[in-house]
């Protein structure tokens, strides 16, 4: 109903007091959400838990893992048995972030994505590999033995709170650059960053194809844009699924991070 009925409906123009924000995004976002958590859902009965949530997140964080992480959390919180494995699979769908961000560098400033290939695929393999690790740990009885949802498997009043959650960083980052003005691209890339990973690691490869970043300079920047989402990120998994999936979260995070800026800093 909301993809084929509502969707069309909604506002496409930017709304000023929504920081130029078009509604149309808006609603497409809690669709996307939705989405998430039904794929989760179905991947929960063919596969079981033990699989089928790990491999749901992370392809749904070649989507968004800021949503794939939410749509997690909000099953989590409903589903307690199922904690390992929503767990598994909020940290897989960090992975794809760093995979679509060496993808969207490709694209856009393959110079810039051969200097960063090892740091970014180091990065992708360790949250990988922890994902990996918890998804393995979770197939266990216990978590097998889940039925249906409590809630069933959509959870609409999870998806707005997120998408709100995630409109107001928009406009607190919206504020923000009036405030700072358009100087200083480390300062514009972090509050992008905010609101969205692949935004800034596109702006930052814009600007190095066009010469006016270095090579250095635009790698320090793809790293800020991705580790400033990350809080966003697990900021999201606190207010879904509690401080334990936010703790896992920001540890896959931190880990890859620190791999990614130890490639990088020698390169630069």
């Amino acid at each position: 109903a909301l993809g084929l009925v509502l969707l069309p409906l909604v506002p496409q123009r930017p709304l000023p007091w929504l920081a130029g924000l078009q509604p149309s995004v808006l609603a497409g976002l809690v669709l996307l959400i939705l989405l998430l958590q039904a794929a989760g859902h179905m991947a929960l009965r063919w596969a079981g838990p033990g699989l089928g949530l790990p491999l749901s997140g992370w392809l749904g964080g070649f989507v968004s893992s800021t949503a794939t992480v939410a749509a997690m959390g909000s099953r989590l919180r409903s589903e307690p048995a199922l904690a390992g494995p929503c767990t598994a699979a909020a940290v897989l769908s960090t992975s794809a972030t760093w995979l679509q961000a060496l993808l969207m560098l490709w694209a856009v400033a393959p110079a810039l994505a051969a200097h960063l290939a090892p740091a970014l695929l180091a990065a992708a393999a360790i949250a990988l590999g922890l994902g990996g690790l918890l998804a393995w740990r979770s197939r266990q009885p216990a978590a097998t033995a889940a039925g249906q949802p409590g809630g069933g498997p959509l959870q609409v009043r999870q998806a707005l709170l997120v998408a709100a959650l995630l409109t107001g960083v928009t406009l607190l980052v919206s504020q923000a650059e009036r405030w700072f003005g358009a100087g200083g691209t480390l300062v514009s890339v972090a509050l992008a960053g905010l609101a969205d990973a692949h935004a800034g690691v596109t702006a930052v490869a814009a600007l190095q194809a066009e010469g006016r970043l270095g090579v250095a300079a635009a790698g320090s920047a793809v790293l800020l844009a991705i580790g400033t989402n990350g809080l966003a990120r697990v900021t999201v998994a606190a207010s879904t699924g509690g401080a334990r999936l936010a703790g896992w979260v920001a540890l896959g995070l931190g880990l890859a991070m620190a791999a990614a800026a130890l490639l990088v800093a020698p390169m630069g």
